[in-house]
This record gives C-alpha cells, sequence and structure tokens, in this order.
C-alpha cells in the first residue's frame, strides 16, 4: 500500500479511464453539446480572393478591377446607353475647378472640344489607356490653360515648361474624372 493516497481498485481505474475516453470522443465528433453539427472550416481560394469582373452583386452593379475615378461632374440622370452629362455641364466644370500642373494664378481654363468616346477609342488617342473595358463609355475632353510643368531632363538638369494644352477624361456614365495632362 502506497504511503500517500488511497489505494484504487485496478478495475475502477479502468472504468473511470474508459468514461473519460468516451467523453472526450464524444465531445470531439462531429456533433456539440447541443445537437448542432460543427460548422466545417472552409479554406480560401483564388476565387474567393479575387473577384470576378463580371459578377453581379444582387442589386449591386458590376465589379470592375479598375478605381472609380474622383467626383467631378453632376450627372443629369442615370438612364440610358448614352452619356449622363452634356458638353455645356463638361465646358462648367473645366472653367470652375483647377486642372494638375495649373500655374498659380492663371486666367480659367477653357474647353476647346469634348467628345464623347468608346474607352477603345480614347486608347487609340491616348496611345495605350486601358483604364475601362473597350465598351465603356468616355468623355474626352480638350482644354486651353496655363500650365507650369517641371521635370528632370536627359542632362540631369530640372527643365520648366509651360503648355497651354491639356486633357480631361471623365467617365460619361458617372462623370467621375480619371485621368488629366496638360
Amino acid at each position: 500500500m502506497p504511503r500517500y493516497g488511497v489505494r484504487v481498485p485496478i478495475g475502477l481505474s479502468v472504468i473511470v479511464g474508459v468514461a473519460l475516453m468516451t467523453t472526450l470522443a464524444l465531445m470531439s465528433g462531429p456533433h456539440s453539446a447541443s445537437g448542432a453539427p460543427r460548422a466545417a472550416a472552409t479554406t480560401p481560394t483564388a476565387s474567393d480572393l479575387v473577384p470576378n469582373p463580371v459578377q453581379r452583386t444582387p442589386g449591386v452593379g458590376p465589379v470592375y478591377p479598375y478605381p472609380p475615378g474622383v467626383p467631378a461632374i453632376a450627372v443629369k440622370s442615370s438612364t440610358g446607353p448614352g452619356p449622363n452629362f452634356t458638353v455645356v455641364d463638361v465646358a462648367a466644370y473645366v472653367s470652375t475647378t483647377l486642372m494638375a500642373y495649373q500655374t498659380p494664378g492663371s486666367a480659367p481654363n477653357q474647353l476647346v472640344r469634348a467628345e464623347f468616346l468608346t474607352a477603345a477609342e480614347v486608347s487609340q488617342r491616348l496611345h495605350g489607356f486601358d483604364g475601362r473595358p473597350p465598351e465603356t463609355l468616355m468623355c474626352l475632353a480638350y482644354v486651353h490653360g496655363d500650365f507650369t510643368v517641371t521635370m528632370l531632363g536627359t542632362t540631369g538638369k530640372y527643365v520648366t515648361s509651360h503648355p497651354t494644352e491639356g486633357w480631361q477624361l471623365f467617365d460619361a456614365v458617372t462623370g467621375n474624372l480619371l485621368a488629366e495632362s496638360p
């Protein structure tokens, strides 16, 4: 008999051990204490992490892998296949909003012309703009203004130029400004 503790018969030790193992097996099985099955742990796949460019969520437009642009021209309507603003709206925006690299204190910009084109046509004119699907309707606005552009020249020195022509590119459906350049 051991000096400290109680002597337990071997038969009782086996019964307690079997009961403990059975309890552990039941608790770690496919059913929890409430009787409901445990949820299976899912591993995310590549399709879960990258949205499908043409997948639609109910009540929401298509999900595209490109930035929406910056809010610019307020749209007049959102129905129909055509643009949701007019050339007059573009002229008002151009004359009241500063462009990048605009010379401080210069006169307001003036709209030279605005064209509603597909993204494929814009890509041809701007030599490779691929910011939207080819059939997307865009508005390319040619602008006259005073700009100051300073960049590092081929000689390693900074060169400043003063172009007077530039362009702005809008999404013709949302009115958002997508790109601009003097």
